[in-house]
């Protein structure tokens, strides 16, 4: 008879088996899916955030928000970085490992008689879990996209849009306004929608979307970034964080009716990895040798990566242990990572999709930029920790589960 760690294993690989089956834009299978399930999604309300750069954050800091206002919040967000579980939290508290087996096997039987893909399966399986939870709230992380997104069959009470920049091109379009009209298709009838984005080409398609579906739109306010500083104190060294964190909270107050008080947001910022798993983004994980982890998977992000810790530690280099995912701009990473580094550890997670480290070697190696190749991410970080280096560990979420 198998263990329960086997029958988890068994369920794990049969739902990233599903990954092979790529990207199927369209609701349809979702949406009957969850009609099977007697859709879960409607029995309680729901936050959508979608766009390219600070969903997590922004997520992460809602949930906590509604978590010390006194509700109980579901939160569903992707990738995990550890295990599965990660994905699916009620107020701080990942779905168990019974409790995943027990929702596979009621669901698995029907996604494969309807080739459901991995993502289609994972979010029915968290709008179910949040409905037998009774949860007041869920906090819905979109995937990659929006308009056909698997999580787009919810009616949220409030939308948030973070920054929108180029990723995923072969799927959401070659252009940022072509992006931009994929993530603002979350956008709802008569629901308010938030977002951080600013640039005119941008905010003009989400402008356009809002007042078709006649929702109000409301620009995150900046002008508050001082007093958010003082809230947040000096947690988190990330620049955008800031913006996030002004996205949650403004879509925290729109969602309760009312401003939430000072000492509310700080208890949320300091539980915020308690109440929603928040974690990998610009964390500073050891401090000899310095070590910084962070998730910039996209040139945006690790601009912002290179932003914040130039104001944090002004010029100072760094040793970067890199790994990125195949799909991803390495050019446009890199050249951005370049300007605080002399030395690159070239490594590669344990995924099919992960990019050779060879390849990354020879572009870095074109900038200027010094080379060291080591295939295994441990024994790159460990590298980095013998010798002192001072480091930052970027790239991917697998890079992250892999080096803690």
């Amino acid at each position: 008879m198998k263990t329960k760690d086997q029958i988890k294993a068994d369920i794990i690989a049969n739902l990233f088996s599903k990954h092979r089956m790529g990207i199927k834009p369209g609701l349809e299978r979702t949406i009957a899916l969850a009609e099977a399930m007697g859709n879960p999604q409607n029995r309680y309300n729901t936050i959508h955030v979608a766009g390219t750069n600070g969903k997590g954050s922004t997520c992460s800091v809602a949930s906590s928000i509604l978590i010390e206002s006194g509700l109980k919040v579901g939160l569903y967000t992707s990738p995990h970085i550890k295990d599965f579980n990660e994905r699916i939290r009620v107020n701080g508290v990942a779905i168990t490992d019974d409790e995943l087996i027990e929702y596979a096997e009621k669901l698995l039987p029907i996604a494969e008689e309807m080739d459901a893909t991995f993502f289609e399966i994972t979010t029915v399986m968290a709008f179910m879990y949040f409905a037998d939870k009774g949860v007041d709230v869920a906090v819905i992380e979109t995937g990659m996209g929006g308009q056909f997104d698997s999580t787009n069959i919810i009616n949220p009470k409030v939308c948030v849009i973070n920054d929108i920049d180029m990723d995923h091109e072969e799927f959401l379009g070659d252009t940022i306004e072509k992006i931009a009209f994929e993530k603002a298709g979350i956008i709802k009838p008569n629901t308010p929608i938030i977002t951080t984005n600013y640039a005119e080409n941008v905010l003009s398609v989400i402008s356009e979307k809002a007042k078709k579906e006649n929702a109000e739109l409301i620009l995150s306010n900046t002008q508050i970034e001082v007093e958010i500083k003082k809230t947040i104190s000096n947690k988190f060294i990330s620049q955008s964080f800031v913006k996030n964190y002004a996205a949650a909270l403004k879509a925290s107050e729109v969602y309760l009716g009312k401003a939430i008080p000072t000492e509310i947001q700080k208890k949320a910022i300091e539980k915020i990895e308690i109440n929603s798993g928040y974690f990998a983004r610009l964390q500073m994980i050891s401090n000899d040798p310095v070590c910084i982890l962070d998730i910039s998977h996209s040139v945006a992000a690790a601009k912002n990566l290179v932003e914040s810790l130039q104001s944090t530690f002004n010029d100072k280099k760094w040793t970067v242990i890199l790994a990125l995912m195949s799909d991803k701009d390495y050019r446009g990473i890199i050249e951005e990572l370049a300007v605080i580094t002399d030395l690159m550890i070239l490594t590669q997670v344990d995924n099919e999709r992960s990019m050779s480290a060879i390849d990354l070697s020879y572009y870095a190696e074109q900038l200027g930029i010094n080379a060291i190749i080591l295939i295994d991410p441990k024994k790159a970080k460990q590298f980095a920790f013998d010798s002192k280096l001072d480091c930052v560990i970027t790239g991917s979420f697998y890079l992250a589960a892999e080096v803690f």
